[in-house]
């Protein structure tokens, strides 16, 4: 009983942070860990993320909210096919919208002077992301990619260069428009610099 008890009372515990971080993710980067600081403090080490300043840390939620006040967006999205749309599995289209986001967001946040460990997770970033690719036409079709032309991950303006090469090959091969391919334009749309 007192086992059951326990793992009930660390599931529920699992289950209540799992529902708390539907509304807000928090990440501890770069910060020591509990178990490696030398001396705890009575203050959470992860951070808020509203004291991010970075454009990757602003929540588009929480902007909506703010403008429709009490009412809160449930009011106006209440009658509409949004909470349907919500329940079914992405589309191929909205996947694809979805992870060209990740990874031009995640080029545009690259060190500009990487470390070799910062490289070769990347790399293993980019690898895993080929494979595991919900969209396995997809995924063929990035490796395939990736194999003609390889990431270059020596700093973070060839890594976004390469991610936006990258995203034109796949377009033309879809049939959709390209994007020139210009640093401060990238900058621009996926850090908002």
């Amino acid at each position: 009983m007192a086992a059951r008890r326990l793992g009930f009372t660390t599931l529920s515990s699992v289950a209540i942070g799992l529902a708390a971080s539907q509304h807000r993710l928090r990440f501890a980067v770069n910060e020591p860990s509990a178990a490696t600081t030398s001396s705890s403090t009575s203050s959470s080490t992860t951070k808020d993320p509203k004291d991010c300043k970075e454009a990757a840390c602003r929540s588009k939620v929480d902007d909506l909210k703010a403008s429709f006040g009490k009412a809160g967006v449930g009011a106006v999205a209440g009658n509409s096919d949004w909470k349907k749309a919500s329940e079914e599995p992405p589309s191929r289209e909205v996947l694809g919208r979805a992870g060209w986001t990740v990874l031009h967001c995640f080029a545009a946040y690259y060190p500009d002077e990487p470390t070799e460990d910062e490289k070769r997770m990347a790399l293993a970033f980019l690898e895993a992301f080929s494979h595991l690719y919900p969209c396995k036409d997809c995924a063929e079709g990035l490796r395939v990619a990736m194999e003609t032309s390889p990431p270059r991950v020596e700093s973070r303006k060839e890594f976004s260069l390469w991610v936006c090469e990258t995203h034109n090959h796949v377009n033309e091969q879809i049939g959709k428009a390209t994007t020139p391919c210009d640093l401060a334009a990238l900058d621009k749309r996926w850090r908002g610099k």
